[in-house]
Parts: structure tokens; C-alpha cells; sequence
């Protein structure tokens, strides 16, 4: 988790149970700042983005016990807010009211070394109106929110092979969709969608995912008993 405090922490899964667990890892770092997107590569290294600025990597071994360790690798780039690996290890970058429409992506040799690359693949889409963190499926395709918009939508990876202004392969729309935030697919492909706009969680089943539509969503998280309030992001356990 990350928090304005220049800090990511760590809860292990036995104190999740618990109502108030101290952090098993806190890492502070001159390299943090405004602290904002989290996503983990296929290594198990952790890149952070620092909201609008920069995003920055700590080693998988950086991050087993607390301390302050130096970023081995800072990208900069004014855009940075969300982020997502894809599953080449390519970093994609989204969320943030400076990338307007975009999302852009990085690829996994560009993460080598710091600097300020230029992004390889840019994707603009008026159907992507300040896009939260995307997620990807097993076989590479993107789905992201259209936040302004209302909607989610999905393109498929050969879409995502140059930069350019494609079409949404599908669009998914409810009646009640309003905010959406960081999307998130389960290991059955269902793809679920934190909606700020009025306090729920949907959940669409991976057979209404095929195609453009209005579908109802197979679960519905909601009410005061769920304690939600203007939900954005939300992450499944493998």
C-alpha cells in the first residue's frame, strides 16, 4: 500500500485478519513522493508511480525487510499515476488527468535503466476519458475504464501493438455505471469494477465480456453495511 507519507507497506496475509495490523514491511525512500500506483512485474519487483511525476522500481529483494533503499531504477514521466505489467512484463500507464485520454506504454527493455524514455505505444481513444489502471487478461487484450465516460472497455492486444487511436473491440455500459475506477480481472475472467459514482462494486461474468452491450452485472456489491465510500480501486488474491 502506499500513503502521502513517502512510504509503500506490507501487511502479511495472517494480519490481514486483523483489525488493526502494524505493517510487516514499511519502505521509506527519498525516491517516494506523493505516493500513488502500485503494480508488482512477473519478477516480483515493485514499481511505484509518484503522482504526475515519476515512477520508480525496488527489487523484489529491496522489499523483504524495512528500511530506506534507493530506487534501483526511476522512469520520468509527468504522467504517472496508474500502472499495470502486462503479461510480457511491459509497463502501461494510465490514470492521471495529464495523459487526458491516453495510455501509454513502456517496454520491459526500456525499464532497464533510469531515464526518460519515450513511451513505444501510445493508445488515445475518446472512449478512454481519464482512464484509471487497466488490467489484462492471459492472452495480453486490455480492458480500463472510461472514468468521465461511464463505461469499460476492452481492446485486444493486437490493437495494442502501435500507437494509434483504435476503436474499442467492446464496450461494456449499465444503467447505474457512474465513476468508474481501477478494473480488475478474477481467475475465471470475470471482470470486476469499483463504481465511486454510487457507492458499488459490479461484477461481470466473462461470458457477457464478448461483446459491446448493456449487461446486468452477475453480482452487485452495495449498501451501508459494506462500508464503501466513492470506491476506486480494488486488486483480486491470485
Amino acid at each position: 500500500m502506499a500513503d502521502d507519507n513517502n512510504t509503500v507497506v506490507e501487511y502479511s496475509k495472517a494480519d490481514l485478519a486483523k483489525a488493526s495490523p502494524a505493517p510487516t514491511v514499511t519502505i521509506s525512500s527519498s525516491g517516494l513522493n506523493h505516493s500513488d500506483g502500485l503494480a508488482f512485474d512477473p519478477s516480483g519487483d515493485l514499481s511505484v508511480a509518484n503522482y504526475q511525476s515519476n515512477a520508480v522500481e525496488f527489487t523484489k529483494a529491496q522489499l523483504a525487510k524495512s528500511g530506506s533503499p534507493s530506487p534501483l531504477v526511476t522512469i520520468s514521466y509527468i504522467g504517472a499515476c496508474s500502472l499495470a505489467f502486462d503479461p510480457s512484463g511491459d509497463l502501461w500507464v494510465g490514470g492521471a488527468e495529464s495523459l487526458g485520454s491516453t495510455v501509454v506504454e513502456f517496454a520491459k527493455a526500456q525499464l532497464a535503466k533510469s531515464g526518460s524514455p519515450t513511451p513505444r505505444v501510445s493508445i488515445s481513444s475518446q472512449s478512454l476519458d481519464e482512464p484509471c489502471r487497466p488490467t489484462f487478461d492471459s492472452s495480453g487484450d486490455m480492458w480500463a475504464s472510461n472514468y468521465l465516460g461511464g463505461s469499460v472497455v476492452e481492446f485486444a492486444k493486437a490493437q495494442l501493438a502501435r500507437s494509434g487511436s483504435p476503436a474499442p473491440r467492446v464496450t461494456i455500459f449499465t444503467n447505474s455505471m457512474s465513476s468508474p475506477g481501477d478494473v480488475a480481472l478474477d481467475s475465471a475472467g470475470d471482470l470486476w469494477v469499483p463504481n465511486a459514482g454510487t457507492n458499488a462494486i459490479f461484477e461481470f461474468a466473462k461470458t457477457e465480456l464478448a461483446k459491446s452491450g448493456l449487461p446486468t452485472p452477475a453480482k452487485t456489491i452495495a449498501g451501508p453495511a459494506t462500508g464503501l465510500n466513492w470506491p476506486w480501486a480494488l486488486a483480486i488474491e491470485p
